[in-house]
């Protein structure tokens, strides 16, 4: 009889190791026709690889890679905000590959952009740095988060640190096409460390009544020189208030605001706290793997 209890108690669990295994592979979704998700890597080749900034004294090097797709005439299918491509380094003993942002419009057929950060002992970075242009590098798609549809979200706030920006660009356009009020506060070390803003003051432009931008530069005291958004000063609580202060008082418009945060996980963890601290509690992305499945 024990063997047979045994017996049946596998038949029981294989199931759910099967699903285990298989969001591990896919990413917790099927296959992609142009990016497996989870650990199954595969090749794509490197077009090309040119410096955004040398950075400044505070801050590293960024780069952007231009990465083939296998077709030319269709798009990545995925993007910002919800999900990132992870790169595998050669010789890795365990299939864990570093995530990085798509920098690259939703639409670009036959190519993606990814913009990295070179730090001098990465080992992701530091590999492609160097890799040869028409070599492959291998991919494969991150877990996707579940995201507030526009329909939910009538304000967003934005804090992106650092290459975070390369995140929020194209999330900001998107809810600014929808009608959405946005503001984003981006933090850097100093002004040289502060790309695309080019990017950002189209936007501006574009959406003059409902797109607002500050940078905050922690190391540079002459911050306020460069122009009237510019500030000198870490991210503070205090930063937070003077910026949506007036988000905050209105209560009849909490229920579709939403805010997001891009950098590490110790500066999204603190900030998060900043936010739930007055008062902007509610998220644009929900957790990754099966907690997202239940989030609102």
């Amino acid at each position: 009889m024990s063997g047979k209890r045994a017996l049946v108690g596998v038949f029981k669990v294989l199931p759910v190791l099967c699903c285990v295994a298989a969001l591990a592979i896919t990413g917790g979704l099927p296959f992609h026709p142009i990016m497996n998700g989870g650990i199954a890597f595969s090749p794509y080749t490197l077009l090309s690889r040119s410096i955004v900034t040398e950075g400044s004294t505070y801050g590293n090097k960024i780069i952007k890679l231009v990465i083939a797709l296998p077709d030319k005439n269709t798009t990545l299918g995925f993007g910002q905000p919800s999900t990132a491509v992870k790169i595998l380094p050669p010789g890795a003993w365990i299939p864990k590959g570093k995530a990085y942002s798509i920098a690259s419009p939703p639409d670009m057929k036959g190519k993606f952009e990814l913009l990295v950060k070179v730090y001098p002992n990465g080992q992701v970075s530091s590999y492609l740095d160097s890799v040869p242009v028409g070599e492959s590098i291998y991919c494969a798609r991150a877990i996707t988060k579940p995201v507030r549809p526009p329909e939910q979200v009538k304000r967003l706030g934005l804090i992106a640190y650092g290459i975070g920006i390369s995140d929020v660009l194209h999330t900001s356009k998107k809810y600014l096409d929808e009608g959405a009020a946005v503001r984003l506060i981006y933090a850097v070390k100093g002004k040289e460390d502060a790309i695309m803003t080019e990017d950002l003051d189209i936007l501006a432009k574009l959406y003059s009544n409902k797109f607002y931008v500050r940078y905050q530069l922690s190391r540079e005291p002459d911050a306020p020189t460069y122009g009237k958004e510019w500030y000198h000063g870490r991210l503070s609580e205090d930063v937070l208030r003077e910026v949506f202060s007036d988000w905050v008082s209105d209560d009849s418009m909490l229920a579709t605001t939403a805010t997001d945060v891009i950098g590490t996980k110790q500066m999204m963890k603190s900030t998060f706290a900043m936010l739930d601290s007055i008062g902007l509690t509610r998220r644009l992305i929900g957790p990754k793997g099966p907690a997202g499945w239940f989030w609102k």
